[in-house]
């Protein structure tokens, strides 16, 4: 599908994913005795006797993407902390490390020839990009400007198989025959309480459309 104009309404999605960090600098003891002793090397070794903290994640994300679009793409992300242990004197800090975002296409042929395959899975690398920046609570990070992602028909990626990166990014469509579907999908590194964790391939349903003025 294409338009002839820059879109303005892009139908904003809000996708929740709920983190779960267990560390032993979460237990009451850590801030009176911040040095290994029995007890707390009994809790790195059993991960079961870990303080745990649960956080819900709250990433707004584009449900319409078009080729060409003058303004970059949004993304932009807050966390919704449910209450804090004791131990930590107040809000826990998450920082963001890292992040990946790319869109992943799925081609469906209803009919395949003999050689063909009935449905192929491509993806399209936006961006990979070490970050630093604390997650604030219920106020949004908006990275949209610091990423500026522009998403173009030169973006290509490579099918299985492939050496080169040959497949442009074409608009969503669908045929009687062939269909072409697009996911927005992000990879999240957070920091919290000397923990690391990683949140993947978390797939949010997006249209692709094409312009007429390019």
């Amino acid at each position: 599908m294409s338009t002839g104009e820059p879109l303005e309404d892009f139908k904003t999605r809000s996708t929740e994913q709920n983190c779960i960090i267990r560390s032993s600098m979460l237990h009451p003891s850590h801030a009176d005795n911040p040095y290994p002793t029995l007890p707390s090397l009994k809790r790195v070794l059993h991960p079961s006797k870990r303080t745990q903290y649960a956080f819900n994640l709250h990433i707004t994300h584009l449900m319409i993407i078009q080729l060409y679009h003058p303004k970059p793409l949004l993304f932009a992300l807050y966390i919704e902390p449910t209450p804090t242990p004791a131990s930590t004197g107040g809000p826990l800090q998450i920082r963001l490390t890292h992040l990946r975002l790319f869109l992943r296409s799925t081609t469906h042929i209803r009919a395949p020839s003999t050689f063909s395959e009935p449905h192929k899975v491509l993806e399209y690398e936006l961006v990979s990009t070490r970050l630093g920046h604390m997650i604030p609570a219920h106020t949004l990070l908006d990275l949209t400007d610091l990423l500026n992602i522009h998403i173009a028909r030169t973006l290509c990626a490579r099918a299985p198989g492939e050496l080169f990166k040959q497949r442009p990014l074409v608009p969503s469509f669908k045929t009687y025959n062939i269909a072409v579907s697009y996911e927005l999908c992000w990879e999240l590194k957070l920091n919290c309480a000397g923990q690391f964790r990683l949140l993947r391939m978390v797939r949010a349903g997006a249209s692709v459309r094409g312009t007429r003025y390019q």
